[in-house]
């Protein structure tokens, strides 16, 4: 086995070996958001997608179903 593969190896393991504390984290923080039921509860699920900055959206609706609900979305996020 070459260095390099030897390296690669090591890396992967000592990567899957270390808890994941800043998954757990996280998963706290968003079970925290989660079951939060204050009056501002959506100010503060904007605040905290807002700092994510990004959505992923995953569906099996076709382009022209799903074109009225992605622009709503944008505007929604553009006039807050």
């Amino acid at each position: 086995m070459s260095r390099t593969a030897k390296s690669l190896l090591v890396f992967a393991l000592v990567a899957f070996a270390v808890p994941g504390t800043h998954a757990q984290d996280r998963q706290a923080a968003n079970r925290e958001i989660y079951l939060y039921q204050g009056a501002d509860r959506a100010q503060k699920l904007v605040s905290r997608a807002k700092k994510e900055g990004d959505l992923s959206l995953y569906t099996t609706m076709t382009p022209e179903d799903a074109s009225p609900m992605i622009a709503a979305f944008e505007q929604s996020t553009v006039s807050r």
